[in-house]
Formats: C-alpha cells, sequence, structure tokens
C-alpha cells in the first residue's frame, strides 16, 4: 500500500531542493513511483492541488487496487473543490478497502462539503459501525442531521458525543445553536462548559471561543443579558487576531479595478448563457431565509454559500495583496483567462446544486465580488440583503463564526467601520451596475413576505409561483447559523434583538454613526409605501 511522504513539515527551501532533486530522478526515470509521490506531497504542502493530482495520476496505471491512493486523490480534489472527482476516487477507497474506516469517514465529508448530507450520514454511519466508540463519527452525523433540519436527531447525536468525550468543545457548542434553554438548565450547562474550557488548554483557540459562544447563548436564551455578553466578549477576545488584515484594503482594491473604464470593453467577456443568482449582503443579514424562498422556486436549485468565487478572488490577490497588485494582476486577464475561471466556477457550483442554469449562491461575503460576478457572469442576478445595522453587526459579534471572520467581527469598532465600508462599497456597485442589483431589507421581508418574494422572483425573471411561499423544505442543506431557523415560519422576534444589550455596544454604535438613522428611515419609506 502506497504511504504518502510527508513534504509539510519541511520549509519552503527544503521543498525547493528536494523537488530538485525528484525532476533528477524522473529524468532519468520518469515512471520512478517514489520520486512522483514526493512530488506530490510537495506541491500539496504547497496548496498547489492540480500539480498534486497530476503527479499522483502518474502513479494510478500501476496502482489501480491501491486504495491510500484513492484516498489521497479524494484528499487532494476535494481541496480543489472537484467534488465530482473527490467522490469517485472515495468510492473506489471503501470499495477497495470496505473494512477501512478512515476512508468511510473521509467519504462522508466529502459528499457533507459537496451538499449531500445524507449520503454523509450513510458514510459515517458505515465508520461508526467499524469504530463504534468514535466521538467525532458520531459529532459530525449530529451535524449532518442539523444541516437537513433534523434536530431532535442533531440532538440525540450531540448528546451521545458527550457520553463518550463529556468536554467536546464543538457539541457542548453545537447544542447551543439548535437548542433553545430553559433557565433551569443554564447552570448545568455552564458547568459543562466550564469544565470543557478547564480541560482545553491544548485545544485550537476556535474551539474555546465556540464555548464562551454556548455559553453566551445559553444565558442569553435565559434572559440574562450582562452576563451573556461577557460570555461574547471573552469569545471574541480569544478569536481576535495578533495581525487583523487591514479592512480597506479589499474594498479599495474593488473601487480602483472595477470602474466603469474597466468593464465596459469586458462587458461580453465571460459566459452569458450561465444565470447564476447571488445573495449577498453581511452576514446575519437574512440570506438564508431569501434562498429559502428564491429556491423554493421549481427553476432554482439551492446552492447554499459556495467557496469558488471567494477562491478565485483570493488567487488574484484581491484580500492579500497591495491594490496596486491587485490591479495590475486584473489588468493582464485575458478575455480566455476570464472565461476559463468562470466556466471553473460553475463546474464546482453544479456539483453542487446541479447542473441547472439558474442556481443560488448565498455566501454573504460575495458582496465583495461583485465586480468579478458581472465580469464572469454578464447575466447574473444579485439579490442583496440588508437588516438593521445593529441587529445584523451584534448578531455577527455574539455568534461564533469562522476563523476567516475575525479579522473585522472581534472588535465592536472595527465591526461598525468595517460595515460602514460594506455600505458604500454597494453604493459604489449601484452606480456602476444601475437597475441591475435587487435590493431587499430583512424586516420588510418578514413583515411582506409574499409581496417581498413576488419582487424577488420578478427580478430573476420567472413567472411566480405560490409554492414559493412554501419555503421550509427549499433547501436540502442549511450550514449556516440559520439552520434552525429557516425551517420555521417565517418570523420577527430577531428584529430589535440588540437592544438586550444596548449598554454594552457604544463603540459599535459611535462606529456605525448615522447609518443607523438611514436605514430605520428608508424602513420608515416602506412602511408609508406600503
Amino acid at each position: 500500500m502506497i504511504s504518502p511522504p510527508q513534504a509539510a513539515g519541511m520549509n519552503p527551501m527544503q521543498r525547493v531542493s528536494a523537488m530538485g532533486q525528484i525532476q533528477a530522478a524522473l529524468k532519468r526515470d520518469r515512471k520512478n513511483t517514489d520520486a512522483l509521490l514526493s512530488a506530490a506531497s510537495i506541491h500539496q504542502a504547497n496548496r498547489e492541488w492540480p500539480q498534486a493530482i497530476g503527479y499522483l495520476l502518474k502513479v494510478l496505471p500501476q496502482h489501480r487496487n491501491d486504495a491510500n491512493l484513492h484516498v489521497w486523490l479524494a484528499k487532494l480534489n476535494a481541496e480543489a473543490r472537484d467534488f465530482k472527482q473527490a467522490k469517485l476516487y472515495s468510492l473506489k477507497a471503501v470499495e477497495l478497502q470496505p473494512t477501512h474506516a478512515a476512508g468511510w469517514q473521509l467519504r462522508g465529508q466529502i459528499l457533507e462539503n459537496s451538499g449531500d448530507p445524507q449520503g454523509a450520514i450513510d458514510a459515517f454511519e458505515r465508520a461508526l459501525a467499524l469504530t463504534p466508540n468514535d466521538a467525532e463519527l458520531v459529532f459530525q452525523i449530529g451535524n449532518c442531521h442539523t444541516y437537513i433540519g433534523d434536530h431532535d436527531k442533531a440532538l440525540q447525536c450531540y448528546r451521545k458525543t458527550l457520553e463518550m468525550r463529556p468536554t467536546h468543545p464543538l457539541a457542548i457548542y453545537g447544542i447551543s445553536n439548535i437548542h433553545r434553554f430553559k433557565p433551569e438548565e443554564v447552570p448545568e450547562y455552564l458547568r459543562q462548559v466550564d469544565a470543557a474550557i478547564a480541560g482545553a488548554s491544548n485545544a485550537p483557540s476556535y474551539q474555546t471561543a465556540a464555548l464562551h459562544f454556548g455559553a453566551g447563548k445559553a444565558l442569553q436564551d435565559a434572559g440574562e443579558f450582562d452576563r451573556a455578553f461577557e460570555r461574547y466578549l471573552a469569545a471574541n477576545a480569544i478569536g481576535k487576531p495578533a495581525e487583523p488584515l487591514p479592512i480597506e484594503r479589499a474594498f479599495e482594491s474593488n473601487r480602483r479595478v472595477f470602474t466603469k473604464a474597466f468593464m465596459e470593453p469586458r462587458a461580453k467577456w465571460g459566459d452569458s448563457q450561465a444565470r447564476p443568482i447571488f445573495i449577498v449582503g453581511m452576514p446575519r443579514s437574512g440570506t438564508t431565509l431569501v434562498e429559502s424562498l428564491v429556491a423554493a422556486h421549481s427553476a432554482v436549485s439551492p446552492g447554499g454559500e459556495m467557496p469558488m468565487m471567494d477562491d478565485i478572488a483570493g488567487k488574484l490577490g484581491m484580500l492579500h495583496t497591495p491594490t496596486t497588485d491587485f490591479l495590475n494582476k486584473m489588468m493582464t486577464l485575458t478575455r480566455a483567462d476570464i472565461t476559463k475561471m468562470a466556466i471553473g466556477y460553475l463546474s464546482g457550483a453544479h456539483q453542487i446544486a446541479g447542473a441547472g442554469r439558474r442556481f443560488t449562491d448565498k455566501l454573504p461575503h460575495n458582496f465583495m465580488n461583485v465586480g468579478l460576478i458581472f465580469l464572469f457572469f454578464p447575466n447574473a442576478k444579485i439579490i442583496h440583503c440588508r437588516r438593521h445595522p445593529v441587529d445584523t453587526c451584534v448578531s455577527i459579534f455574539t455568534n461564533g463564526m469562522t476563523p476567516a471572520h475575525n479579522h473585522y467581527k472581534t472588535d465592536l469598532a472595527v465591526l461598525g467601520r468595517y460595515y460602514r465600508h460594506y455600505l458604500e462599497l454597494m453604493d459604489y456597485w449601484d452606480e456602476l451596475f444601475p437597475g441591475r442589483i435587487h435590493h431587499v431589507h430583512y424586516e420588510d421581508v418578514v413583515s411582506n413576505t409574499e409581496l417581498c418574494a413576488r419582487a424577488m422572483i420578478g427580478h430573476l425573471g420567472l413567472d411566480w409561483e405560490d409554492g414559493v411561499l412554501s419555503r421550509q423544505n427549499s433547501q436540502k442543506s442549511v450550514k449556516t447559523l440559520s439552520a434552525w431557523q429557516v425551517r420555521q415560519p417565517v418570523y420577527s422576534s430577531s428584529m430589535g434583538k440588540w437592544r438586550r444589550f444596548e449598554k454594552k455596544v457604544d463603540p459599535l454604535l459611535d462606529a456605525l454613526g448615522d447609518s443607523i438613522g438611514h436605514y430605520e428611515e428608508e424602513l420608515k419609506s416602506l412602511e408609508k409605501s406600503g
């Protein structure tokens, strides 16, 4: 059985040196298996997935019955967002080695990440049958039940996980996301949280932060808002990056690159046949609710939060390189380059949402990628979700999110400034692409659901269907903090929740400034217009 070499422990100079030796060996024998595997390992360590896959494919003809090789190929293709190939290789791996629990677990993870939580449950349960004491597998099954809306089974799995491993931090946190605590339940839950924190000295910081977020949620459910906010402060302090990214950079890069002069000669580039639907806005602004309505239409497939557009923006240097470098990179792209990137995005999207021309991508931060979206897909549709600025920001601050959000969310003043930058960018997109972005207000969607839904369906160029309002089962998998709410009727209890913490968020209110009053005036205008 093939055992992958470990290049991850090498520093960059060591990898360069090793690659030189590998290339020399391959000149002598281009079928040298050890050299090919070592090359794949080095490219994997460099996060160069296509190159790593290419070397492994040269080994495959002589090792078609090697389960480890298929596992390795499955992992690399999953990293490259090629879930179709990842699923094929993971299936072959478990066919070759059906008693290998890790192979079934990998297959479950790939199915989960490609939008098939029920298939993932089946694979995880095959792995669990082989290793019945594996608490992590029980936890992963619980997550998948959460995504498909079966919260009773999810709670059973999380509680079983804790029977097996009482301080499992993410199972403790998972319970808080799908359970509304009664006051009498909170002391025991807090004891569980604090025991896990005490035993988590070597755990990743995001897990400790998640425990504090869970404690805050329990206290908030019990009406102990001051104590809850102390936990939220502790969670965000843990997550605060030592060197946060400059929040202004990506906003400035977009305004410098995507101008009328840049877009007009490229207006017909990309794929004009595709009709993707992007639902954008700040996190916690109602994007999941909007997707549940739009994807209830028979002509629309739900895609959830897809990472591909952000991946492309990252490779182009939008976030991590100086604005001038990003501008220079974009100016060098040819029409063929843009078409290739558009095709790459669609390939990944179709593996998650199916092959239809109309599908949703509700990654909220695609508000940063509106220029790229219209460059790739001139006939894309964009729906922009807004919610009261303070409700939005307080919800972001008081919920655990992936570490990528920590550069702007862990400090209330920075969060408020980031929100202002986002508003200014959306105003810029409106000027650059007049009439092409449909704006909705969360409060209006909640109060006037049918009216707002009809307007959204009309923006998409589709005929109205009454089934749009029966939205509870329109999303096959909901992997966001709204996984519980989206299965419920449209409700208004999330409006104005920030006032529970009004005395605690002065830095946020100061940073948001007049955006609060402007939004409230917009809501009043909507009310007057009916």
